[in-house]
């Protein structure tokens, strides 16, 4: 399993207004001390929504249930930029 600081879940805008099963958790595994974060973004945009951030000490392991069930994505701006986010259903 590769281990990586920031990860980006990217979506297509015609997916917007629909419903969607989710069931994603997240592994965190801190070898030294540093930040985790999770961001949902738009495939063809360039801005990120912060979703989730863990920022621990070293020889932390942990498992957040991020997403589970069903949600429906929807649209949202952050300094004019579209940015996508998930309403639990």
């Amino acid at each position: 399993m590769d281990d990586y600081g920031d990860v980006t879940l990217y979506c297509n805008k015609s997916s917007d207004d629909e419903p969607i099963y989710l069931d994603i958790d997240i592994d965190i595994k801190h070898q030294r001390n540093g930040s985790k974060a999770l961001y949902v973004g738009y495939s063809d945009e360039s801005q990120k929504n912060l979703v989730y951030l863990h920022q621990g000490s070293s020889s932390v392991s942990i498992r957040v249930p991020m997403y589970k069930g069903w949600y429906i994505q929807k649209r949202t701006n952050i300094s004019g930029n579209s940015v996508p986010y998930f309403c639990k259903l």
